[in-house]
């Protein structure tokens, strides 16, 4: 289905209006609202993609100005949490408390990845933490990350992830703007991992609702690989 490319760039034109007036909050939240309306339709994401980043608007988003305002958006601030535990997780490791093994996205040449660490060759952990795997895996494969890890794990070990829920806001300012593919994850694709992998699972979501935990403990059988 085509878009309507005059109407949405009226409505960049009022956006920008905004951003020029000194009204950068309210610019952003109404550019992230839209952006999220449009991006279920793959066809009329890259139209939009395309058209904002031809108009006055996409240079002004690039405006160190804007900063505070776009920082401001909840996935982005759930985003930093992440990585601010992410840094802690390192730390810990480090210090070799536990037997943990932490999963940690790389960025080389503007792509990420993320890379088994040496630890995750090893059985018997007491924790594995991969907080943004689930951001690169659909369901079928984040169930088969899933199984593996909880094969290297002891009885009764721990195992955490966090994903992005459907429909979060802040989607669209992902797919369209930032150009980035998240697989989005929701309650139940936890519940079913921790069915999967004879777990229990408590899942929370951060203060945007947008950003969901998943804390898994296996279950003492002998059906996962440790002792």
């Amino acid at each position: 289905m085509q878009i309507d490319l005059s109407i949405l760039s009226t409505r960049f034109d009022h956006i920008l209006s905004e951003i020029e007036i000194g009204r950068a909050l309210s610019a952003v939240a109404t550019l992230s609202g839209l952006l999220d309306a449009i991006c279920g339709d793959q066809a009329q994401a890259e139209q939009c993609r395309d058209l904002l980043l031809s108009h006055p608007l996409g240079d002004a988003l690039l405006s160190p100005l804007l900063d505070d305002a776009v920082t401001d958006l909840g996935f982005i601030r759930a985003e930093r949490a992440r990585h601010e535990l992410t840094n802690a997780l390192s730390e810990k490791v480090q210090r070799a408390e536990e037997r943990i093994c932490l999963f940690e996205r790389k960025v080389r040449g503007g792509r990420c990845s993320i890379e088994p660490p040496y630890a995750f060759a090893r059985s018997q952990l007491d924790s594995i933490y991969a907080p943004a795997i689930a951001d690169d895996l659909n369901s079928e494969r984040l169930i088969a990350f899933s199984k593996l890890a909880a094969k290297r794990l002891k009885r009764g070990g721990q195992f955490c992830l966090s994903a992005f829920a459907p429909g979060h806001l802040g989607q669209g300012w992902q797919t369209i703007w930032l150009g980035r593919t998240v697989h989005c994850h929701s309650e139940t694709t936890f519940t079913e991992i921790a069915d999967v992998i004879g777990a229990t699972v408590h899942c929370f979501r951060d203060a945007s609702g947008g950003l969901i935990w998943a804390d898994f403990s296996l279950k003492v059988t002998s059906q996962n690989g440790g002792n």
